[in-house]
C-alpha cells in the first residue's frame, strides 16, 4: 500500500475538471475535509470550543457558501483494524479532553487533535 498526502492529488484532479469549452466547471456543492479544516483553522485567542465554533469554524464554512448552495463536511472515522488507525497510533495519542461548548481550548491544539477519543465526541 502506498502512502501519500491528499494534496498531491490536486494537480492531477484539477487538470481533469473542465467543461467542453475548456473553462472551469461551475459547482453547486463543496465537500470539506472536517479534520483538515480543524487542523488549519487554529483557535487563536478563542477561550472555549463555543468561541472557536462561532468565531473561527462557522465563519469559514459560511464564507464557502458565497460560491455554492451546499456544503458537505466529511469527518474521518478511525476503525481499530484500519491502516489509517495504525498510522495514527505511530504519531502518538495526544491528550484526552472532554469536549463541550464551555470547555476551555487547550494550549496545545495539535495534541488535542491527535487523540481519537476527542474526535469521537465531536461528531
Amino acid at each position: 500500500m502506498c502512502q501519500g498526502d491528499k494534496h498531491n492529488l490536486l494537480d492531477c484532479l484539477e487538470g481533469n475538471v473542465t467543461n467542453s469549452h475548456g473553462t472551469s466547471l461551475d459547482v453547486d456543492c463543496k465537500v470539506l475535509d472536517g479534520p483538515a479544516v480543524v487542523q488549519f483553522l487554529v483557535p487563536g485567542t478563542c477561550g472555549t470550543f463555543e468561541d472557536y465554533a462561532k468565531e473561527v469554524f462557522l465563519p469559514y464554512v459560511v464564507k464557502k457558501l458565497d460560491t455554492v448552495s451546499r456544503i458537505d463536511i466529511v469527518w474521518d472515522v478511525y476503525k481499530s483494524d484500519s491502516l489509517k488507525n495504525a498510522t495514527r497510533e505511530k504519531t502518538g495519542c495526544g491528550t484526552r479532553r472532554r469536549v463541550s461548548s464551555s470547555t476551555k481550548i487547550p494550549g496545545n491544539w495539535p495534541s488535542l487533535l491527535r487523540n481519537n477519543e476527542n474526535k469521537q465526541k465531536w461528531s
